[in-house]
């Protein structure tokens, strides 16, 4: 079966792996559980704890496995965008000032 998704959660519940075709460029998360990311043609292999993730970045298969158990893998097309987006909106919304007033002496 082909899919082709911006996104996808896939539960791993048993251990045959996922195989991933062309997916340089996606992002693979752990949600839950521990991910072994084998590259076909790689010696070192990839272990995402929950959390963590990890670009594509070959055009060579891919294989997702749950290291121990289950796990559930998060699958996007895009890289993750960088936490300072937010953090420069936040900037440009309220400079940070820089002499803040202080409060008067407790009697």
């Amino acid at each position: 079966m082909q899919l082709n998704l911006h996104q996808a959660l896939v539960p791993l519940t048993s251990p045959v792996p996922l195989r991933l075709q062309s997916a340089r460029g996606t992002r693979v998360r752990s949600l839950a559980g521990t991910l072994w990311v084998t590259v076909d043609g790689e010696r070192e292999d990839h272990v995402l704890a929950r959390g963590e993730s990890w670009v594509v970045d070959t055009d060579a298969p891919v294989l997702v496995s749950p290291l121990r158990g289950t796990a559930t893998v998060g699958l996007c097309d895009q890289p993750q965008p960088e936490e300072r987006s937010l953090t420069r909106l936040l900037h440009l919304l309220w400079p940070a000032r820089t002499g803040l007033a202080s409060l008067p002496e407790a009697a």
